[in-house]
């Protein structure tokens, strides 16, 4: 769907300041610059949201790199956008589009129960996406996987070294219980998971021959069957 609302600058090739500014309209996010004068001009968006969306063109996100090519360029205040050449009196050019998605997040709520011991998740997702965050016990706030393109994740939990226990995790999208191992986001989706851990208790003893008949076993022999 198209985004209304956005602003789209006009640059006059080599100066930093907008020579005309619209807004792009309707559902289909369109806009338009009427009565432009003969000249070279950089398309370029308004983009002051990096927290919120990030630009898929004119170059795709996601990627290690943005790289500028005959016809896509940086413009003035950061963003990407086209190169207009050589634009003539009466000529109209189209097609100049503008993509742009939300950050995804995933968020993880650990409970653990004693209240301790050191836990590590990791999520793993498009472009070799990895990251491992760690929390001692329960957290107190929810570890954050932040900035996440749309595509499909891995969310694991690593365990304390011996850890034996009753293992529970499930997340949701607000409207869905996924899997933390099959998560998928899309433009803008935020996924919190639950992870509780109950830890095994211990009971031990000690079993012997009792041969003196002193009921202490400091000094016996202990029955190994």
């Amino acid at each position: 769907p198209g985004v209304p609302t956005w602003i789209i600058h006009l640059y006059k090739e080599g100066e930093n300041t907008p020579f005309l500014t619209t807004t792009a309209l309707g559902d289909k996010g369109v806009f338009e610059f009427k009565n432009v004068p003969a000249g070279n001009y950089l398309l370029c968006e308004d983009f002051g949201w990096d927290d919120v969306w990030y630009q898929t063109d004119p170059y795709e996100a996601g990627g290690s790199s943005w790289l500028a090519t005959e016809d896509r360029v940086q413009c003035p205040n950061t963003t990407w956008g086209y190169r207009v050449n050589d634009l003539k009196l009466g000529e109209e050019r189209y097609s100049f589009d503008f993509g742009n998605s939300k950050w995804g997040s995933v968020r993880v709520t650990k409970i653990a129960n004693p209240d301790s011991g050191l836990f590590n998740f990791t999520l793993m997702g498009p472009n070799d996406y990895a990251e491992t965050k760690e929390t001692e016990g329960s957290t107190e706030s929810p570890l954050e996987f932040l900035k996440l393109v749309p595509g499909a994740y891995n969310l694991t939990e690593i365990l304390p070294e011996g850890w034996e226990g009753e293992q529970t995790a499930s997340c949701t999208d607000g409207s869905n219980t996924v899997e933390p191992g099959s998560i998928t986001l899309t433009s803008g989706l935020q996924v919190h998971c639950v992870f509780n851990n109950s830890e095994h208790g211990v009971i031990t003893g000690r079993k012997f021959e009792d041969s003196n008949g002193d009921t202490s076993g400091a000094n016996e022999n202990g029955l190994a069957n």
